[in-house]
């Protein structure tokens, strides 16, 4: 399992030049390992991440740095897509509020995991700026248009419980558990069949924007595949055994 901490807990983890380029550079890391088999981003603090570096964007528009906002918007484009695309699932163990960019970074993830003081704002707004890092088409596809227009027209704070209540968090544990907790359920993962948790991700995706008949042709293409491998094998005769499956990862 790979671990990814945003790292600013001084300024509850808000995102300057460089840490974006670093996050890309480690999600890249993660998915060539063949080692890694489950990721989970996280924060130092008492915060997942508040967002941008509102000081820092500030100057960059005193100084007309226009491009410099484009370039990061590109970088954040590569980095949403690096999570989708990656066949390991990717956990957002939100320790604290979740602002902003760092909002829309959770929402990419496959799964978000909240301690009681956790918290989502679609702050943008509040600076004249339209929601990116995906936010838009993620937080549609959780909520829906008319819950996603309230909460990015307002910018309005939510806690751990109306989040837990909207779908953006699967799971809220209780503040002096949640590390061991957010550990405990990567950790599962990791544990699993690897390649049918990629081909469930992948499956997911194409169920959420796909027809029926696409889906179906999906399953009859990766099921007998994954059938003839070593953890289908495992599993089957684990289950029987009444123990937990070993999974290798590997095929016959």
């Amino acid at each position: 399992m790979a671990i990814i901490t945003l790292d600013r807990p001084e300024v509850q983890n808000r995102l300057d030049g460089t840490m974006r380029e670093a996050l890309l550079d480690a999600l890249e890391s993660a998915a060539r390992s063949a080692e890694v088999r489950c990721v989970l981003i996280t924060g130092r603090g008492r915060a997942f991440s508040a967002g941008a570096d509102i000081e820092n964007m500030l100057e960059l528009h005193l100084h007309g740095a226009h491009e410099e906002i484009r370039r990061r918007v590109e970088l954040e484009a590569s980095i949403v897509r690096r999570v989708r695309s990656m066949s390991k699932p990717v956990v957002a163990a939100l320790n604290g509020i979740a602002a902003g960019a760092g909002a829309n970074l959770a929402l990419a993830c496959d799964v978000r995991l909240g301690s009681e003081r956790a918290g989502f704002s679609e702050s943008f707004v509040h600076i004249g700026l339209v929601p990116d890092w995906g936010g838009l088409y993620f937080l549609v596809r959780l909520v829906g248009p008319a819950r996603a227009a309230d909460l990015m027209l307002t910018g309005a704070r939510i806690d751990a419980t109306r989040s837990l209540s909207l779908g953006l968090l699967e799971h809220v544990y209780p503040e002096d558990r949640f590390e061991q907790e957010a550990l405990a359920y990567a950790t599962r993962l990791a544990a699993g069949p690897a390649r049918a948790l990629a081909r469930i991700k992948a499956g997911i995706e194409l169920a959420a924007g796909g027809t029926l008949e696409a889906v179906l042709a999906f399953e009859r293409e990766v099921q007998p595949a994954l059938f003839a491998e070593d953890d289908c094998l495992e599993g089957l005769r684990a289950f029987l055994e009444k123990r937990a499956p070993q999974f290798s990862g590997g095929t016959r």
